[in-house]
């Protein structure tokens, strides 16, 4: 794991459409704030290009696609 001291952050499934899968995570990241620490992965979406790809929540995103293996 890498830790990136920034918050850019987009804001999960802004510009998404609820049939909008997974097809690769590109990259990790752990944004620390205080003592806490969160786990993000960027996420390119099928039917999307690499450009396209969005920072999301890996806990959320592990609930959300239980079964998808990158």
């Amino acid at each position: 794991h890498w830790s990136c001291p920034c918050n850019s952050f987009t804001g999960g499934n802004r510009g998404r459409h609820s049939e909008d899968y997974p097809m690769a995570i590109l990259q990790h990241r752990v944004l620390r704030t205080g003592t806490s620490s969160q786990t993000q992965v960027l996420v390119q979406w099928k039917h999307h290009s690499k450009e396209d790809a969005t920072w999301e929540d890996f806990a959320a995103f592990k609930q959300r696609f239980p079964t998808f293996q990158p």
